[in-house]
């Protein structure tokens, strides 16, 4: 994406030259992406809703109907999940990849923060970048629920501004923006 803009671009990996799929002036603002074989999937700060458009090229479908301010962006085989923020909430929502204007489902309701989302398509990790509000150093939490929201687990705590969370087979790993540290934990 570009940041200055919200374009969204995209480029082949062995002969750089960038196609501007999506963008600029507002419409389609994007603000973070995430992409499967065909669609390049992003959260639409200004519009308020998720959209995708294929990776060839093509029209913008918005996945949902607006919520408030749409963030992180994790997808599996069927699903979206996201960040949805309020003035001193949080919630992570889903909706499914093939969706179009559609209600999302709301996953893990009240939270303080939502700051990163992962999934393998079977559980979901993510970052509350603080457990309290205001935000307060050091109350960060890393958890993992199963994909339909469901048996939250806190991985870590302690964390200072957790962000962009990432796993492979036996870890999660996240940034922690206050201080600029790597972390990471078992599944």
């Amino acid at each position: 994406t570009n940041s200055a803009d919200g374009s969204v671009w995209k480029s082949d990996k062995t002969t750089p030259n960038p196609i501007k799929l999506v963008g600029p002036g507002g419409l389609n603002h994007a603000r973070f992406l995430r992409v499967d074989a065909t669609n390049v999937y992003f959260t639409d700060g200004v519009g308020g809703v998720v959209n995708r458009v294929p990776i060839a090229g093509g029209s913008v479908v918005a996945m949902t109907t607006p919520v408030s301010l749409p963030g992180h962006l994790a997808i599996d085989s069927t699903n979206a999940y996201y960040a949805s923020r309020g003035q001193t909430t949080a919630a992570m929502m889903s909706v499914p990849l093939n969706a179009t204007a559609a209600t999302p489902s709301q996953l893990v309701p009240s939270l303080p923060s939502l700051n990163g989302i992962e999934t393998d398509g079977t559980s979901i990790w993510f970052a509350e970048a603080t457990n309290v509000q205001p935000y307060q150093q050091s109350t960060g939490e890393i958890h993992r629920v199963t994909s339909g929201g469901t048996n939250d687990a806190k991985l870590a705590s302690g964390q200072n501004g957790p962000d962009c969370i990432s796993v492979d087979a036996t870890s999660v790993y996240w940034i922690n923006a206050g201080g600029g540290m790597i972390s990471k934990t078992g599944k």
